[in-house]
């Protein structure tokens, strides 16, 4: 009888050797992964911590807003600078009053005064030259 279950056992030892290098390798595979993600997390840490070391430094103040001009970060000289701790700034409405926003170009956005003042401005050029024009069809 342990003739006819050899050839068993051995398609079974082959089998199980197999599937044994087949999860010896998804083991490898996922302790690979771990270690490449755990250096990029750690990677990712020591750039932020440069950036964050690096904008410190400055003596110019550095306030970034997102988008929505949330305050995301600040510091130590925009808090000098301001006289408002980095928890007060981030505390901040969007867009704080007389706070004015510069594009990564360095051009700045125009304050709500300035667009204001500007339309006001314009509506005063625009009723002069409606005035003028009326008066020029009147003559003609």
């Amino acid at each position: 009888m342990s003739g006819i279950y050899q050839p068993i056992l051995v398609v079974l030892s082959i089998a199980i050797a197999m599937l044994a290098s087949f999860v010896a390798l998804e083991l490898v595979t996922r302790v690979t992964a771990t270690r490449g993600r755990i250096r990029m997390e750690q990677a990712l840490r020591e750039t932020e911590e440069r950036f964050r070391m690096m904008i410190d430094s400055l003596a110019d103040g550095i306030v970034l807003q997102l988008a929505d001009f949330s305050i995301s970060t600040c510091n130590a000289s925009a808090e000098r600078i301001t006289g408002l701790t980095a928890e007060q700034m981030l505390a901040r409405a969007p867009r704080p009053e007389g706070w004015l926003a510069i594009r990564e170009d360095g051009s700045r956005r125009n304050s709500m005064n300035e667009i204001q003042a500007a339309c006001a401005a314009l509506e005063q050029e625009i009723a002069h030259l409606q005035q003028a024009l009326a008066t020029f069809v009147e003559a003609a």
